[in-house]
């Protein structure tokens, strides 16, 4: 009796377990579709897309637009604007992500940043047909839709008064043109009614503006300096001037002497353009009243010659300057700033000690005269935590840098004549080192095998690059295996 009553038991528990199974079995979910989100997460997945890099960059490029590298070089110049986007834009959405992008809640979420990239309005409108949709139109069909469209100034005045009380950054790239993907040189003058007048409109609205970069719009120096009308932007806190391929001179380069709230400056030339030299000559006086300046760049600018001795006590908060590929300047008074972290160095034919041989051999093959600058001693620099020396023509590491153990990132790549003859031990004890680079030195004329000289370079450096994985495997070690 005792048997089936526990057996009836055991069977009653296992029928009223099963029927609360039953009863608390989940619903079959129905896929929650994006149109189906509120309106305010659908604005936070916009905003956070907005801050994720190319999907299309390689790794370096993608760490950097990370911060992984507090510097720019030549082969990853920093974060490029999309601009010839790939598809959907704003014009073939649904209507609802459409009225939810144009709200007025969006305004504070999305549209305090504006990248106005010329090329990229001329080519969606020629994608605005709802046929191209999907599918890229043919040449001779893009040809011809191209030479119909224009942009006109007043609609992007417009779209900026719109969202003039919430815009804090602004993006102006590509007026004068764009690389297409054939390698040839599209340009745009004809093509927008955008000019030194409409700019000043457009600032004239943004008196709140923080931050303002200027890429590739030669067209906007070619008529007079837009910098005087910049300087009236008083509560600017970031101005950049990239790309330029054109003289700035004294004058005009005085004006921003009046941004005293200020703390990063970049005017910025292109680095080579055939025989020509473009930027900037010398630094006006008037920069004597930007003493809020955290970041300073002043690459390509090869005109100038030397930085006025009252610049480091001008600018004691200064923490960032690059003036890579200015070929001609004196670099005596860069020891001055002992409170830089971070220093660019890169193409500036450098050397440390002799002139390298084959450099001056090559030299004379080609009837030419070796320009070469001596590296000075950067060890007074002892908060320096990024050092940019790529490009540059070192025989070997400098000694002093094998001592600065307060460095976190070191880029030596591309100094050709670059050899370790003796292991690379000191950066071993280097506690915040996370990257290294060590690619394209060492390069031999004959590429079919290495020299017992350039095996003893790389045994060395993929001896160091081995000892700080095991370290720390986070630590980023370039350099070449073949």
């Amino acid at each position: 009796m005792t048997q089936r009553r526990r057996s009836s038991t055991r069977r009653l528990s296992y029928s009223e377990a099963r029927g609360a199974e039953a009863t608390h079995a989940p619903l079959p979910e129905r896929p929650l579709h994006v149109n189906d989100l509120p309106d305010a997460l659908l604005l936070e997945i916009f905003r956070q897309l907005a801050r994720l890099p190319p999907v299309t960059t390689d790794e370096e490029q993608a760490l950097y637009a990370r911060g992984v590298l507090p510097f720019r070089t030549f082969e990853f110049p920093g974060e490029c604007h999309p601009g010839l986007r790939a598809y959907p834009f704003l014009a073939q959405v649904c209507r609802h992500w459409k009225g939810v992008l144009e709200s007025r809640e969006a305004l504070p979420a999305l549209w305090s940043e504006l990248v106005v990239d010329f090329s990229h309005e001329l080519i969606t409108g020629v994608h605005v047909p709802v046929r191209w949709s999907d599918v890229r139109p043919s040449d001779e069909e893009f040809r011809e839709a191209f030479a119909a469209v224009r942009l006109q100034s007043h609609r992007l005045v417009d779209f900026v008064r719109e969202r003039r009380h919430v815009l804090r950054r602004l993006t102006l790239t590509n007026s004068e043109g764009y690389w297409a993907d054939d390698g040839e040189f599209v340009a745009l003058a004809s093509k927008h009614t955008f000019n030194l007048g409409t700019l000043g409109i457009l600032l004239g609205m943004l008196g709140q503006l923080e931050e303002l970069s200027i890429i590739h719009c030669n067209d906007l120096f070619g008529s007079g300096s837009p910098l005087s009308t910049i300087a009236m932007l008083r509560g600017l806190r970031s101005l950049a001037l990239e790309d330029l391929q054109c003289r700035i001179y004294r004058e005009p380069l005085a004006e921003l002497g009046r941004l005293t709230q200020l703390t990063s400056l970049a005017v910025n030339s292109t680095q080579r353009h055939g025989v020509f030299v473009f930027g900037i000559d010398c630094l006006p006086d008037t920069w004597k009243q930007l003493g809020s300046l955290q970041s300073l760049e002043l690459r390509g600018n090869a005109l100038l010659e030397s930085l006025p001795d009252w610049l480091p006590g001008a600018l004691p908060h200064l923490q960032s300057l690059d003036v890579s590929a200015c070929s001609r300047l004196d670099l005596r008074c860069i020891t001055a700033w002992t409170q830089l972290t971070t220093l660019s160095l890169q193409a500036m034919d450098l050397v440390w000690g002799a002139t390298p041989p084959r450099l001056l051999t090559q030299a004379q093959q080609h009837g030419i005269v070796a320009r070469v600058k001596q590296l000075p001693d950067l060890s007074p620099l002892r908060r320096l935590a990024a050092l940019n020396l790529a490009d540059n023509n070192l025989m070997e590491v400098p000694p002093w840098l094998l001592k600065m153990a307060g460095l976190e990132v070191v880029d030596v790549s591309g100094n050709f004549f670059l050899e370790c003859k003796q292991p690379l031990t000191q950066l071993q004890t280097f506690k915040r080192l996370r990257w290294l680079d060590l690619r394209a030195v060492h390069v031999e004329a004959d590429s079919t095998y290495w020299s017992p000289d350039k095996c003893t370079t790389m045994q060395h450096i993929a001896a160091l690059a081995k000892a700080l994985r095991r370290r720390n495997r986070h630590v980023k070690v370039m350099y070449d295996t073949s």
